[in-house]
């Protein structure tokens, strides 16, 4: 374990926006279409005692809802998604190696994740499996 690190660590973000005013007006005091007024992520990382290199990480994602139009007629609702993984470093051969392993969308949860322009929204992903291994040489 590395102990120049504490073996638990939290990642937090989170934005509000706002907007109120459009040019020429028509649209002023809606908000802005997919321009979800919070987002927020929180991620924790666990260094496992007494398995040198191997870390378990979680990470909640919230958005909510979101207008499509400018003219605040359709809305997409809030979402939560819950994400895992797991990561293990070690040497092969004396060569640093990290292995990683994750699971997206954990509970495979069906949902809009965002307006990519006014009248275009986007599917969420399905549950994800990734693995993966970074080589360093």
């Amino acid at each position: 374990m590395n102990t120049a690190c504490p073996p638990f660590m939290r990642k937090s973000q989170t934005a509000f926006i706002g907007l109120t005013r459009t040019q020429g007006g028509a649209y002023d005091g809606n908000a802005a279409p997919g321009a979800a007024p919070w987002a927020t992520n929180l991620g924790v990382e666990w260094d496992m005692p007494g398995v040198a290199g191997l870390t378990l990480s979680g990470r909640v994602i919230n958005t909510s809802s979101q207008y499509v139009d400018n003219a605040n007629k359709l809305k997409i609702p809030n979402w939560t998604r819950v994400d895992i993984g797991a990561r293990y470093a070690t040497k092969v051969s004396a060569t640093p190696v990290v292995f990683r392993a994750g699971i997206h969308n954990l509970f495979d949860k069906n949902y809009w994740e965002g307006v990519n322009s006014p009248g275009t929204i986007t599917l969420g992903a399905p549950r994800t499996f990734m693995l993966s291994a970074t080589i360093d040489f």
